[in-house]
């Protein structure tokens, strides 16, 4: 069959962006053989308001970039951990606080995903991180976080 040898050229390929804290909007390509059409699908953004569904999505969208760009190590199923478990989890337990009405509860799990993704940044700054991950991953990775975290405290703040 066509496309399963080891030239990669003929081969259908599928490009995924993910919008970062200013995004406008992301799309994805679907390449097929030569001999077919080339699609192209709009995918929703993230955006970067201060909500939970956003917030929600550029977690995962940042633990997904990791979990593809960085080879495979502890230290990556670590920082994975800091951002499902840590960050996300809290976020997610904000989010079902603040609409059962506790908003002081869903404003503490959400300052525990701030010191989640505070942690985040914190390891992909040391030694340890810098050799893990490229500083060209490593850097954009890292300014998310930190945008996530502002996108979180402003949530916070709108909570009171």
């Amino acid at each position: 069959m066509v496309g399963d040898g080891p030239n990669p050229e003929p081969r259908p390929s599928l490009v995924v962006s993910f919008g970062g804290s200013g995004g406008s909007g992301t799309s994805s390509t679907s390449t097929s053989t030569p001999t077919t059409s080339t699609t192209s699908t709009t995918l929703p953004t993230c955006g970067a308001t201060a909500s939970f569904p956003s917030i929600e999505c550029r977690l995962g969208s940042l633990a997904t970039e990791l979990q593809s760009d960085v080879a495979a190590s502890t230290f990556r199923a670590r920082l994975l951990a800091i951002l499902q478990g840590r960050a996300l989890q809290n976020v997610q337990q904000g989010e079902q606080f603040a609409s059962s009405g506790d908003r002081g509860r869903a404003r503490v799990r959400l300052r525990h995903a701030e010191r989640g993704l505070a942690e985040f940044v914190q390891r992909l700054n040391s030694a340890r991180g810098r050799k893990a991950v490229a500083q060209s991953l490593g850097q954009p990775m890292g300014d998310e976080a930190r945008a996530i975290r502002k996108a979180i405290r402003d949530l916070a703040g709108s909570l009171r």
